[in-house]
């Protein structure tokens, strides 16, 4: 097999495991605002193309106060 085809095919496995993976997440986790104390669910889209960290902390906007900035993934649905 040609090295360039096993690397497409590495990448697109990699890609799909992580949109499983973000699937997955989004559905079983919600978010609490720093500021105001709201707790929401993020969407698939807003969880897969917002900034996030390793630790579980992603870039949103609390759908109450407006509030922008990192919030903590907590386990649950909200």
């Amino acid at each position: 097999m040609h090295p360039v085809i096993i690397i497409i095919v590495v990448v697109v496995v990699i890609l799909v495991v992580n949109v499983v993976r973000i699937a997955v997440k989004s559905s079983r986790s919600h978010f609490e605002c720093p500021a105001c104390g709201e707790h929401f669910q993020a969407s698939f889209a807003q969880s897969f193309f917002t900034a996030h960290s390793l630790g579980g902390q992603y870039h949103l906007t609390c759908p109450k106060c407006g509030q922008t900035g990192l919030m903590t993934s907590l386990p649950g649905k909200q």
